[in-house]
């Protein structure tokens, strides 16, 4: 079982991306988060294997929080969704620890 964590500050889009991932086999959505600081804190209490997330988000943002669990030295996997195309943004998000980014 994936044990995924969705990380992004728009509620509603946390919400239907929940309900596609809880469809498929194989997946588990084990938490949200609405900010980098929810992030990094859910990503130490649950442990998930994948962690979806968006860049733009108030407080410390996604970057950092990709950074800080990249810190942490656990088996995690940051994926980027985020509406932010173009450079400099999957660039950033890959040398921060991000493992992929795709745009909303």
């Amino acid at each position: 079982m994936i044990r995924v964590l969705l990380v992004d500050d728009h509620r509603l889009f946390r919400l239907c991306l929940r309900r596609m991932l809880e469809g498929l086999k194989g997946l588990q959505v084990v938490g949200e988060a609405e900010n980098g600081e929810g992030a990094v804190a859910a990503a130490r209490e649950l442990r998930p294997n994948v962690i979806l997330m968006d860049l733009l988000m108030p407080g410390i943002g996604g970057l950092e929080a990709i950074r800080r669990i990249a810190l942490m030295e656990l088996d995690i996997r940051v994926i980027v969704l985020s509406a932010c195309e173009g450079q400099p943004f999957p660039v950033q998000a890959l040398r921060a620890g991000a493992v992929g980014y795709l745009t909303k």
